[in-house]
């Protein structure tokens, strides 16, 4: 019987020796961002956004109206209706991955 438990101590031993638990994260920065737009020919105000880039997982568009709150997407293509014609900032914000690395 003291052999048995002698063994389940050093298996339990070798097992919590293997789980360090020192996981660190690491963020991939995102790189290669490329936004396109598509401004609609029929005088809607419809614009269509296509964000791309590596290491992303969600992009957030501005779209410099000052009104609207910003919108999430994690496909990186939204569209939005301008109803007053002129200039907009717009800006994409691309949001990263986060691994885990042993």
């Amino acid at each position: 019987m003291k052999s048995l438990y002698r063994l389940l101590l050093i298996c339990c031993g070798l097992l919590l020796s293997n789980c360090k638990g020192d996981d660190a994260p690491a963020i991939l920065k995102p790189t290669n961002l490329n936004v396109t737009t598509t401004i609609a020919t029929d005088g809607t105000g419809l614009v269509t956004f296509q964000a791309t880039a590596d290491n992303v997982v969600q992009f957030i568009f501005y779209f410099g109206e000052g009104l609207n709150e910003p919108l999430t997407v994690a496909d990186g293509q939204t569209t939005h209706l301008y109803v007053t014609s002129g200039t907009y900032e717009v800006s994409t914000t691309a949001i990263s991955k986060i691994i885990f690395i042993r």
